[in-house]
């Protein structure tokens, strides 16, 4: 028997932005769901992995902070994904966990473990061959931790150089702006 919560994730019929918006809605409406929402995200056995991955997106672009609670589980859990339909909202979602800069945004309290799992999560996705824009929010989730820990910038690069000229025109373009701002830094 299904629970309440993949009751509405079952009612999402494909990734269009209506059909995401009612199920994370109802997300917003109901915090008890927020427990088991990021549970689905994570477990990529069940059949409401990705429309789970789909909807958490959104709640947390809506609600950033309704993911504080959980981010020992969801650090700790990054690299057992492999959908790819799942991992592209959870690179945008550590993405807006570890940004620079932030408009009206709380800023998240992440340990130095929990930033370490998102970093080799985020290079795994990078040098595995994820699709385009797994890689560009896992490039800029990298340059945002580079701060903190100083050896990202050499690697990043390296990646960065060695593969702009067998990936896409997405994957060249946001290259070659993480390594304009790298260069600025280094002025």
């Amino acid at each position: 028997m299904m629970t309440r919560l993949e009751s509405i994730l079952s009612e999402i019929k494909n990734a269009k932005r209506i059909y995401r918006d009612r199920a994370a809605n109802e997300v917003l409406n109901n915090s008890e769901f927020t427990e088991e929402l990021v549970q689905l995200v994570l477990d990529s056995t069940s059949k409401f992995h990705v429309k789970a991955a789909w909807t958490l997106e959104l709640v947390f672009l809506a609600k950033p902070a309704i993911i504080t609670p959980h981010l020992n589980t969801w650090c700790s859990k990054l690299d057992s994904i492999k959908n790819e339909s799942a991992l592209r909202p959870i690179a945008k979602i550590c993405r807006g966990l570890v940004a620079k800069e932030r408009k009206n945004q709380p800023k998240f309290l992440l340990t130095t473990e929990q930033k370490e799992k998102i970093v080799e999560a985020s290079f795994n996705w990078l040098i595995s061959g994820a699709k385009t824009a797994t890689q560009v929010f896992a490039m800029d989730s990298l340059y945002s931790c580079s701060d903190e820990f100083s050896w990202i910038k050499e690697n990043l690069k390296d990646i960065l150089q060695k593969d702009i000229s067998s990936k896409s025109h997405g994957y060249v373009s946001h290259a070659r702006k993480i390594l304009q701002k790298m260069e600025k830094e280094l002025i």
